[in-house]
């Protein structure tokens, strides 16, 4: 399949009247962001019905556009809504959350796939060139590593030059955060991973490549209820916390 070259552009002819294309965040962007990072968070707490009121005052915005953020959440699978009762928020289910990390697994597999047919040699040495900038600094948080991670990750999949994998990547990735967040609380994965995965690609070593990831990512059901264990007892101790600092 042979693909156009997405970094081509076309000047504006004279008379066009050229448009600045950066992106504008606007109100509405910035509460649905300010929503996600909170359901991703569990700041609700699992199966929580969500007080609309209550949040719209605690965010200082109208009831409106914090209900088309809390619709457009449901729809994406980060909320869940029941007719005639509201939003809730997502519960902590093993099974789901088993299902989400074997289909980014096999995601990232294909994304490897066509990031070995497609990628040129020189984005693989800038994809090996972060990697190896990295910090080894035991003293990184957990978040700050799972936010490299993710990078790495995504820009991996991006190799594939396929907008649409890489957009399922990201969505599954931002629904499993906070359970791969717990679970890096006890568990430091070495980068050298990562590099063996750019080593592969690099050599084109398609089969190989897309086993290791498979392997690197893929979880046992034992391993998925262990880190829901984990992500409970956080979920609640933060909570009891907070409500102690509001006293």
């Amino acid at each position: 399949m042979v693909r156009g070259n997405r970094s081509a552009s076309t000047k504006p002819t004279e008379g066009d009247t050229e448009v600045d294309q950066a992106p504008v965040l606007t109100t509405a962007a910035k509460l649905y962001d300010q929503l996600k990072e909170m359901a991703v968070s569990y700041n609700f707490r699992p199966g929580e019905r969500i007080n609309e009121v209550e949040l719209s005052g605690q965010l200082k915005v109208s009831r409106t556009p914090l209900r088309e953020a809390l619709n457009r959440l449901s729809t994406e699978g980060f909320l869940t809504t029941t007719a005639n009762k509201g939003f809730f928020a997502r519960e902590l289910d093993a099974n789901e959350l088993f299902d989400l990390y074997e289909l980014r697994a096999y995601l990232e597999q294909a994304g490897i796939r066509l990031a070995c047919k497609r990628a040129s040699d020189e984005d693989i040495a800038a994809l090996r060139a972060f990697v190896l900038e990295r910090d080894e600094n035991s003293e990184i948080l957990a978040g700050e590593m799972l936010k490299l991670d993710e990078e790495f990750h995504l820009r991996l999949v991006s190799l594939s030059q396929n907008e649409e994998l890489v957009k399922s990547v990201r969505s599954v990735s931002e629904r499993i955060r906070f359970a791969r967040w717990i679970d890096w609380q006890s568990r430091r994965l070495s980068h050298g991973q990562h590099l063996q995965i750019v080593s592969l690609l690099a050599e084109r070593r398609e089969e190989e490549c897309a086993a290791f990831m498979l392997t690197h990512i893929q979880k046992h059901f034992d391993q998925i209820r262990e880190i829901i264990r984990g992500a409970v007892t956080e979920i609640y101790t933060r909570n009891s916390e907070n409500r102690r600092k509001e006293r």
